[in-house]
């Protein structure tokens, strides 16, 4: 009897520390995706640092040429 009554007064904190739980998942899985969606962003960054790093490489070339025929 004992035993059942404190079973019953733990039930409340049981559930919610199961419905804690599931919260706690729920937002790790939601941290997972966009770690994933950052990186891709991160990705497609690079990828136009390095075109607009190789764009100011041909402006500057191109700008040598257009000055020099100046001369």
């Amino acid at each position: 009897m004992f035993k059942t009554a404190i079973k019953g007064s733990l039930y409340p904190i049981s559930s919610r520390m199961d419905s804690l739980i599931d919260s706690l998942d729920r937002l790790n899985q939601t941290f997972d995706k966009q770690e994933i969606r950052i990186d891709a962003i991160d990705g497609r960054l690079d990828d136009h640092d390095r075109i607009l790093a190789h764009h100011d490489e041909k402006l500057t070339n191109l700008s040598k040429e257009v000055f020099k025929k100046n001369d």
